[in-house]
């Protein structure tokens, strides 16, 4: 049960995050973060002349909070510290200043403006460390960054399950559901971080605060 809720409220946290911040700071992902790559190719076929800022550091960003978060981790684990737990409530933290941040530093003029680029920089590095935890929580099977990727792992499994072409067919099936769930929760936090945004605008950055927190209670046992 508790990997249930686990896959569950990660859905949940990355896309309200990602439904936030594409409502608020002017379409910027923070969670599928190659939709950036698109959206930066969609602005240059349109002799676009400014660059993005938001868009385009968002990707170097990303990569450089997974690097020095999967270091610090294994940091903590050399000395015998509870690394995963650390990466859960340092992406709690790093939420909640996306959250204080995005309501006091409001309104965000435009894609390039400083607040825009703070703001939006602090929830990719929360998602990067929610991309950290994900691989480091044994109960967690899928990565914000590749929902797509997820979506057909999930449905090539259940085919050659159907097919009988795989062994261990509980635990696939299990897995399978699990990583279902993470897709469908994905997509339920970003339509309910749209719905919040159109009924009270940047309150929506609070969402996947509060589901972090939830997924904080769980506090999960540290792999060996």
């Amino acid at each position: 049960m508790r990997g249930v809720m686990a896959s569950l409220l990660f859905g949940l946290v990355s896309g309200t995050c990602d439904g936030a911040a594409y409502l608020t700071l002017h379409k910027m992902f923070t969670s599928n973060i190659t939709g950036n790559l698109l959206l930066l190719g969609a602005d240059w076929a349109t002799d676009e002349s400014q660059v993005k800022l938001n868009r385009l550091l968002a990707i170097p960003v990303f990569v450089a909070g997974v690097w020095l978060v999967r270091l610090a981790a294994g940091r903590l684990r050399r000395h015998g510290l509870p690394a995963l737990r650390a990466m859960l409530l340092g992406m709690t933290v790093l939420l909640a200043i996306f959250f204080l941040l995005g309501m006091t530093l409001r309104p965000f003029p435009g894609q390039n403006a400083p607040n825009t680029l703070i703001v939006g920089m602090i929830g990719v590095i929360a998602m990067a460390t929610l991309n950290v935890v994900a691989r480091m929580w044994p109960a967690l099977t899928a990565g914000t960054t590749a929902m797509t990727g997820n979506s057909v792992k999930t449905m090539v499994d259940l085919a050659e399950l159907a097919l009988g072409q795989r062994p261990n067919e509980p635990k696939l099936l299990h897995d399978s559901a699990r990583l279902g769930l993470t897709v469908a929760a994905f997509v339920a936090g970003a339509a309910l971080a749209a719905l919040v945004h159109w009924q009270v605008g940047t309150w929506c950055t609070g969402l996947a605060l509060i589901f972090a927190v939830l997924m904080v209670a769980l506090w999960p046992k540290e792999p060996e």
